[in-house]
């Protein structure tokens, strides 16, 4: 499979993820991203080394962060809402996921993926009119969409193990958009995903590839998925999905 993508600006790349910190369970940060960088306004040189405590937590938050970390030691990953502080001194609410993992010197991590939920959560507000969530979907993934080169399409989020995560992040059943883990539970699938720590692109339109993504793809109406892993510490934390029904794209040498 051709491994060149097209080139996906890095800065917006990060915006989509969000900001991925490494951590031990007492909140000292032992790895600042790109997105944290953007997300918070803290450079890596002032971050690294100090509490995540200190530095983004809210002190109304503490308690709750500590809670999630335990949990997330307990069960292998906790998914929550919860508010982080700007180096503006702005408030941001953020969509949290918790994920231990293990350091080069054996040690027991915690893996933080902060997200912006800022206009999820106004998008929640409306969630009771079903009529308005394809419409407003589309506004909260255009750029999501745009940085990866497709046009319209749909947003699901899942960790190494396949769980999506489509109620975690926009309050709404996965079953509304269809079986997800078709896909993302896919064994072959995401052991190439795994092993390969590079984006994978699926099309239906290729007679060759996975066919248990494609009649996912069928099935959903789409016609391309983009899966884009991002690692901490050699394991995957997560994948990022993109499906497009358009057929835009105007160097297709990349679809698997």
């Amino acid at each position: 499979m051709p491994s060149d993508l097209p080139t996906l600006d890095p800065d917006v790349l990060a915006q989509v993820v969000g900001a991925l910190v490494v951590m031990t369970p007492e909140g000292e940060i032992v790895s600042w991203d790109r997105g944290a960088e953007i997300l918070f306004g803290f450079s890596p040189a002032e971050a690294l080394r100090r509490s995540i405590f200190d530095l983004v937590i809210p002190p109304d938050r503490a308690a709750e962060t500590r809670e999630q970390i335990q949990k997330a030691l307990a069960i292998g990953a906790a998914v929550y809402e919860s508010e982080r502080s700007r180096k503006d001194g702005s408030s941001l609410p953020v969509a949290v996921t918790l994920r231990p993992v293990k350091g080069e010197d054996g040690r027991t991590l915690i893996a933080k993926n902060d997200r912006d939920n800022s206009i999820i959560r106004e998008l929640s507000k409306v969630l009771a009119q079903p009529a308005d969530v394809p419409e407003l979907l589309g506004d909260v993934l255009v750029h999501c969409l745009d940085a990866a080169g497709l046009s319209t399409g749909l947003l699901y989020m899942a960790d190494a193990d396949g769980r999506h995560r489509l109620q975690a992040q926009f309050g709404i059943r996965a079953d509304r958009k269809g079986d997800a883990e078709a896909v993302f539970g896919h064994a072959q699938l995401m052991r190439r995903i795994l092993e390969s720590g590079k984006p994978v692109a699926i099309s239906s339109r290729t007679p060759d590839g996975d066919a248990a993504a494609r009649d996912f793809l069928a099935r959903m109406g789409h016609s391309y998925v983009l899966i884009l892993p991002f690692v901490v510490l050699g394991e995957t934390f997560g994948e990022l999905v993109l499906a497009s029904d358009s057929h835009d794209l105007s160097d297709e040498s990349w679809i698997a």
